[in-house]
């Protein structure tokens, strides 16, 4: 078996129509219809063990406030961002892990879309007119770039403004255990279920 490193979906696409690759994973949304037109070939879509995560780093203010954390978290309309970016292969989680992992139950109060609660928790943390931040993301991750432009927007809206950071791989991973960082998204680094 000889596994390939594609980033750029759409050199993984042609890579599979011109069949330099019998396989390929992480076909986004919005090229399903592409692959699905594609002669000899099978697109299976399954229950997924990966997911995306927003890390907060609490010694950093105003991110040491639990109130700045949710309403950072009620500000995003997970379900809207998830319509429009990934139709029906993504879903919300309920969970701290991923549905489709063994023995994975629902939390109970996790955060929901609420922009106006958002507000108010920013004001009784001390910052009305909100703050500005930082998140960082590994740019060869594909989707997480829009993910975190659709995340800043709704950030924006509340009065919190967010300097995307996007790095390459090797950038991020120092950057990342520097802890030179207020937020971080990544997906799950390993997709065993554990």
């Amino acid at each position: 078996l000889t596994f390939k490193i594609i980033p750029d979906i759409n050199a993984k696409i042609t890579a599979l129509s011109n069949d330099e690759v019998q396989v390929a994973n992480g076909v986004p949304y919005d090229q399903i219809a592409t692959v699905e037109g594609m002669p000899d070939l099978t697109f299976t879509q399954i229950d997924s063990l990966n997911y995306w995560f927003l890390w907060f780093e609490n010694e950093h203010a105003p991110l040491d406030d639990v109130r700045v954390r949710t309403a950072m978290w009620e500000a995003i309309d997970l379900p809207t961002i998830i319509e429009s970016l990934y139709g029906d292969t993504v879903a919300p989680m309920d969970s701290f892990c991923p549905s489709a992992a063994f023995g994975c139950l629902p939390a109970e109060g996790m955060p929901t879309y609420d922009p106006e609660h958002a507000k108010q928790l920013l004001a009784e943390a001390g910052y009305p007119d909100g703050f500005e931040t930082d998140i960082i993301f590994n740019t060869a991750v594909a989707g997480t770039t829009k993910l975190v432009q659709a995340m800043i927007s709704a950030w924006n809206e509340i009065g919190v403004t967010v300097e995307p950071r996007g790095l390459d791989a090797a950038t991020w991973l120092a950057e990342f255990q520097a802890l030179n960082w207020d937020m971080d998204v990544q997906p799950n680094q390993t997709i065993t279920g554990d």
